[in-house]
C-alpha cells in the first residue's frame, strides 16, 4: 500500500464515480462534503493549501482523502485530513498499512504530524491494538449529530418531532415569519446575530472574514438563508446542499421578538426544500447537551437519529516537538479561559 498525489482532476472523477456506485447506503457512509472536491476548491479560495491524496494497493486506487496543510511554530508544519480517508464500505481495508505508508509520505514532506478523522467502523478496532505514535486529541467537528431521514417525507418527520417544536413551526408562520435565500448584501446582519448567539449560548464562532469567504466562495453548495419578519432579520443560517445531505452548518438568532420563533421556521423551511428536491438526509451538524445545552435542546426537538462519529486523532511523527506543541497549546487554553 502507497500514498500517492492526485491531480485534482483525478479525484474529481474518483468522487463522481464513488457516487454512482454508492447511492443507496445509509447516512455517512456515503462521500462526507469534507472530504468533498467542492469543500476543497471552498478551501483554496480562503488561500489554504490543499493536497488530492489517493490510496494505492496493487495499482487500484481503494481511498482516498483531501489534506489542508497548516503551518505552525514557524517553519513546522502538518496536515489535517477532515473526516477521511474515504472508501468503499465492502473493501478490505489495512489500517496498520495506511498508516505505514501515511509515515512514509509524511516524513517526505517534512511533517511533524498528521491530524485526521476516520469515519468507518473498522477504525476502532484498531485503536484496540493500541497503535503507536496515534493520539485522541481535541475535536475540530462536532463529534455527536442528529440527523432526520427526508424519504420519510413532511407529514411524517412533522409527526415525530416533539410537540412544542411542530407547535412553534406554525406559531413562527401564523406570526409572519417569511425565509427567504440572501446574499453578501445581508451579511452584516449575519454577522450581527453570530455575535449575539456566540456570547448568548457561549459557543466559538469563526472570523468575520470566514463567514464573508464561506459564502462568497461557496460556489452553490453553502447557501445563506434568513427568516424575517417584515423587514427585520431574525434568524440566519448557513447550509451544506451536496451529494445527498442539507447540512446545517452555522446559525444565529436576536435576542429580541424570540416569541415569534423564527429560528423553528428557519429550520423547517430548508428541511422542507431539501425533501423536495429529493435530498435524502439533513444533518443537525452538531449536538452536544454539555457543550451547546441550549442550541442541542433546539435541534433535538426535531426528533433526529442520533449518529457519533469516532473524533479527531493525531498520527505524530516528530515526539518532542509534538510534546512541545501539546505543552503550549495548552497553556494558551488556560490563558484564554482566565481572561
Amino acid at each position: 500500500m502507497k500514498i500517492i498525489n492526485l491531480s485534482a482532476e483525478q479525484f474529481l472523477e474518483i468522487q463522481t464515480n464513488f457516487l454512482e456506485q454508492t447511492k443507496d447506503i445509509s447516512f455517512f457512509s456515503n462521500f462526507i462534503f469534507l472530504q468533498s472536491y467542492q469543500w476543497a476548491k471552498i478551501q483554496e479560495s480562503f488561500g489554504q493549501l490543499v493536497f488530492f491524496q489517493g490510496v494505492e494497493e496493487q495499482g487500484k486506487i481503494i481511498a482516498w482523502f483531501i489534506v489542508i496543510e497548516k503551518k505552525i511554530m514557524g517553519k513546522k508544519k502538518y496536515w489535517y485530513i477532515p473526516r477521511g480517508p474515504i472508501f468503499p464500505i465492502d473493501i478490505n481495508f489495512s489500517w496498520s498499512d495506511f498508516f505505514s505508508a501515511l509515515n512514509i509520505i509524511a516524513k517526505k514532506n517534512k511533517l511533524s504530524f498528521i491530524r485526521l478523522e476516520p469515519v468507518r467502523p473498522s477504525f476502532t478496532d484498531f485503536l484496540k491494538q493500541s497503535p503507536k505514535n496515534l493520539f485522541k486529541t481535541s475535536d475540530l467537528q462536532p463529534q455527536n449529530t442528529s440527523f432526520l431521514e427526508l424519504s420519510l417525507g413532511s407529514e411524517k418527520i412533522l409527526a415525530q418531532m416533539a410537540p412544542k417544536t411542530r407547535y412553534n413551526i406554525r406559531l413562527a408562520y401564523k406570526k409572519g415569519i417569511k425565509v427567504v435565500e440572501s446574499d453578501l448584501d445581508d451579511f452584516d446582519k449575519f454577522w450581527h446575530l453570530m455575535s449575539i448567539t456566540s456570547k448568548r449560548d457561549n459557543f466559538f464562532i469563526h472570523s468575520k472574514k470566514y463567514y464573508y469567504n464561506l459564502i462568497k466562495n461557496g460556489s452553490g453548495v453553502i447557501k445563506f438563508f434568513s427568516a424575517k419578519l417584515g423587514d427585520r432579520t431574525l434568524a440566519v443560517g448557513l447550509f451544506s446542499f451536496l451529494f445527498d445531505t442539507v447540512s446545517y452548518l452555522h446559525g444565529a438568532s436576536d435576542n429580541t421578538m424570540r416569541n415569534v420563533m423564527a429560528p423553528y421556521a428557519l429550520q423547517w423551511e430548508i428541511i422542507d426544500r431539501a425533501i423536495a428536491e429529493n435530498y435524502k438526509y439533513y444533518d443537525f451538524y452538531g449536538v452536544d447537551e454539555k457543550k451547546w445545552p441550549g442550541v442541542s435542546r433546539f435541534k433535538k426537538g426535531f426528533a433526529g437519529k442520533s449518529f457519533s462519529f469516532l473524533g479527531t486523532f493525531d498520527f505524530v511523527i516528530e515526539t518532542k516537538f509534538y510534546l512541545c506543541y501539546k505543552f503550549i497549546r495548552q497553556i494558551n487554553k488556560l490563558i484564554r479561559h482566565y481572561i
